[in-house]
C-alpha cells in the first residue's frame, strides 16, 4: 500500500482573452507520488514517481535552491540520463556531495519498468549512472521506506519497509550502506527501533546523532508515535 504523495510540479499559469489563450509556465516535473528525492549541497533533486495505477515516471530533477525562482513558475532543470524508471525509492547522498543515490524497486509496476537494481547512484560530476544489486540486501523487491543519510559518519540508514510483488509484505531489517566504498550491511532490526514499518517519514538530526522517525504504518497499524534511534 502506498501513503506518500511527492507533488513538487509548480504551477502552470493560464491567461485567456476572448481571442486567445496565453501559457505562460516552464518545464516542471510531472506532479506524481512516489518520487525519491535528496538534497545535495544547494541542489535539490527528484527522480522516478508514478502516475494512476503505478504507472511510473522516467524522470529526473534538478533546482538550484541558491538563486531565486518564483513559486508559481521553480527554475528546475531536467537532467539526462534521466535513470531508471522507479517509485517509492527513497535517495540518500553521499557525504562528499559527489552523488544522488536511490534505494528500492517498485515491482508492483508493468514488468517492463520495474528498475532493475535496488541501488542506483548518479555521479553528479560525469552526469552518469551506476547500478548495483548489494547481496547482502535479502530481498530486492524492497520500497515504502526512507533513506537516511548520516553526512558526518559517511553512512545512509534503511530502516523495514514493504516488498513482494504488490508491496503487501512488512519487512523487519536494517541496511546500513556507506557510499565511499559501497559496503552494504543488512541486519534485523533492533528490538528498540520501530518494528516492521514502512511509509514513514525520518530524517538525521546531526546535534543528538540519531534518526528522527515519525508515522507511518507498523504491520498493518498506524501508530501515533516519534522515535529517536542511534544506530552507530
Amino acid at each position: 500500500m502506498h501513503i506518500s504523495l511527492l507533488a513538487l510540479a509548480g504551477l502552470t499559469i493560464f491567461s485567456s482573452s476572448s481571442s486567445s489563450l496565453l501559457l505562460l509556465a516552464q518545464a516542471q516535473p510531472q506532479p506524481c507520488g512516489g518520487a525519491a528525492f535528496a538534497k545535495v549541497g544547494n541542489t535539490f533533486y527528484i527522480q522516478g514517481g508514478a502516475t494512476y495505477a503505478d504507472n511510473l515516471i522516467q524522470a529526473f530533477w534538478a533546482l538550484d535552491l541558491s538563486s531565486p525562482w518564483t513559486t508559481s513558475s521553480p527554475a528546475w532543470s531536467s537532467i539526462s540520463p534521466p535513470g531508471p524508471y522507479n517509485a517509492f525509492h527513497s535517495a540518500g547522498v553521499a557525504s562528499d556531495g559527489s552523488s544522488f543515490i536511490t534505494f528500492g524497486r517498485d515491482t508492483a509496476a508493468s514488468t517492463n519498468q520495474v528498475a532493475a537494481n535496488w541501488v542506483n547512484t548518479f555521479d553528479i560530476s560525469s552526469k552518469t549512472w551506476s547500478a548495483a544489486n548489494p547481496p547482502q540486501v535479502a530481498d530486492t523487491s524492497r520500497r515504502d521506506f526512507y533513506a537516511v543519510s548520516n553526512l558526518a559518519g559517511s553512512k545512509i540508514y534503511i530502516l523495514g519497509g514493504n516488498a513482494g510483488p504488490a508491496g503487501a509484505v512488512s519487512t523487519n531489517v536494517l541496511n546500513t550502506y556507506d557510499p565511499s566504498t559501497g559496503s552494504m550491511i543488512e541486519t534485523a532490526m533492533p528490538a528498540s527501533a520501530p518494528q516492521n514499518s514502512s511509509t514513514y517519514a525520518a530524517v538525521w538530526v546531526k546535534r543528538s546523532a540519531t534518526m528522527l522517525l515519525i508515522g507511518g504504518v507498523n504491520a498493518g497499524n498506524y501508530p501515533q508515535s516519534l522515535w529517536t534511534y542511534n544506530p552507530i
